[in-house]
C-alpha cells in the first residue's frame, strides 16, 4: 500500500490467488463434513474416544489454514474499499476500511493461536510434551521438498511445545506486510487530521487468544 493521498494497492492479490481461494472454499466444505462426522462419532463412541479427539485437533489445524486464506481475501477487499474511498477523498471512511483490514490480521493470529492451544491441550493429555529434538531424533524441518520454507527463529529456539506445527505460517512475511499497512494507514491519517492507530503486529506471538478491541473515533 502506497501514497498518503490515495492508499494505492500494489499488485492484484485476489486475481493472483483466485485458484487458491476457490480450492480453499472447496476444502473448507469438506472440512465441515469431516468435523461433523467426528463430532457425531465422538458423542456415541464407547472406546478410543481420545483417538477421535486427536483427529479433531488435526482437522481444526487444517481448518485454520483454510480460514486464513478466506481472511486474507476479506482483508484485501477492505483494502480495495479503502483505495476506492481515498480516491473519492472520503478520508474518514478510507481510514476506517484500512482499520477493518488490520482487525482481520489480528483475528488471523488469534485463530491460529487458539488452534495451537487446543491442539496442545489435547495432545498433552496423554503424551509427553512434544519437542523438536529428543532421543537422537528430530522433527522434519521440510517434509515437503517442493515448498521452500525455513522454520522460524522462534520455533528453532523452542525447547518444549508444538510451535513447530505452525512453522510454515511463521515463515510467511505476514508481520512485515501488516505493519507496512499499519504505517501507511497512520501516514494517511496524519496527512488528513485523523487519529493515529497505536500498536504493532506481532506474528510470532503464540500466546494471545483474544486481542483487545481498540476503540477508535474517526
Amino acid at each position: 500500500m502506497t501514497s498518503d493521498d490515495y492508499l494505492l494497492l500494489r499488485g492484484h492479490w485476489l486475481q493472483d490467488n483466485s485458484r487458491r481461494l476457490e480450492l480453499s472454499r472447496k476444502f473448507l466444505a469438506e472440512n465441515d463434513e469431516l468435523l461433523d462426522l467426528l463430532y457425531r462419532n465422538l458423542s456415541s463412541v464407547e472406546f478410543h474416544r481420545y483417538n477421535l479427539e486427536v483427529y479433531l485437533s488435526i482437522a481444526k489445524l487444517c481448518r485454520q489454514n483454510l480460514r486464513m486464506l478466506g481472511n486474507l481475501e476479506e482483508m484485501t477487499k477492505h483494502l480495495e474499499a479503502a483505495q476506492e474511498r481515498a480516491a473519492k477523498l472520503q478520508y474518514t471512511d478510507a481510514a476506517a476500511a484500512v482499520d477493518q483490514a488490520l482487525d482481520v490480521a489480528w483475528k488471523i493470529r488469534d485463530e491460529r493461536n487458539q488452534a495451537l492451544s487446543d491442539t496442545t491441550t489435547t495432545w498433552n493429555r496423554t503424551w509427553f510434551p512434544r519437542v523438536r529434538e529428543a532421543n537422537g531424533r528430530r522433527v522434519a524441518r521440510a517434509p515437503q521438498d517442493f515448498v521452500d520454507t525455513q522454520p522460524s527463529e522462534k520455533a528453532r529456539r523452542a525447547q518444549v511445545g508444538l510451535d513447530y506445527l505452525i512453522d510454515r505460517e511463521f515463515s510467511l512475511p505476514f508481520e512485515e506486510w501488516v505493519n507496512e499497512v499499519l504505517e501507511a494507514r497512520n501516514h494517511y491519517a496524519e496527512a488528513h487530521g485523523l487519529p493515529h492507530r497505536e500498536g504493532k503486529f506481532d506474528w510470532q506471538d503464540t500466546e494471545t487468544l483474544q486481542s483487545q478491541t481498540v476503540d477508535r473515533e474517526l
